[in-house]
């Protein structure tokens, strides 16, 4: 399976999946037991953090709901690209505690926090070491060092985070869409625990 391609297509199909998640529709989704969580309405909604600041804070709440609970995805909309400062306007975030198989879906960014919690079993997790890099400046950089003739085309940088080789670990996939989703150029692989770039 090219998971390179993989990547590229999930990223397409984020428009349409933020769409169904703000509508609320997760269990049209096979999202089964799809409900709120009490731990966003304590607190305050971000509007345009960067990517660090969005993890720490996706992560404060998915740990609030279930201590064991890990990241199994982390993502903004293409309607969203990352700016030179780290910071997008629609992340999301996803994570899944194995002690209750359940997962939990958070959004913000734009001002509003919208979070659901569901049955299900995760994907493939990303490994990840403690202070794996999480520095949206130095991706921009590296997507603008790679591909700056495509952002002067009006593309905008987007990353996911992704599980990556037979070891699942953790990376960053970089690449240039435009608003609707297509992609165009080069698209980067970044290993998220070292910093290393593993393909372009």
């Amino acid at each position: 399976m090219n998971l390179k391609l993989l990547a590229i297509g999930a990223v397409a199909l984020l428009p349409v999946g933020y769409l169904l998640f703000q509508l609320g529709v997760g269990d049209l989704l096979g999202l089964t037991g799809a409900g709120s969580s009490a731990e966003c309405k304590k607190v305050q909604p971000l509007t345009a953090p960067t990517l660090a600041q969005f993890y720490d804070f996706s992560e404060g709440l998915a740990r609030a709901w279930k201590p064991d609970a890990v990241i199994e995805r982390l993502d903004h909309t293409v309607t969203a690209p990352l700016q030179p400062d780290g910071s997008s306007r629609e992340w999301t975030a996803g994570f899944h505690s194995a002690g209750s198989k359940r997962s939990m879906l958070l959004h913000t960014g734009d001002g509003t926090l919208r979070c659901s919690t569901f049955r299900g079993e995760p994907g493939r997790l990303p490994a990840l070491k403690p202070g794996f890099m999480r520095d949206g400046v130095a991706l921009y950089a590296l997507a603008e060092k790679n591909g700056k003739p495509f952002m002067e085309k009006g593309l905008g940088v987007r990353i996911n985070l992704w599980s990556n080789g037979d070891d699942n670990h953790g990376t960053w996939h970089v690449g240039y869409y435009d608003r609707q989703g297509n992609s165009s150029g080069p698209s980067l692989i970044v290993n998220a625990n070292s910093g290393a770039v593993e393909e372009r």
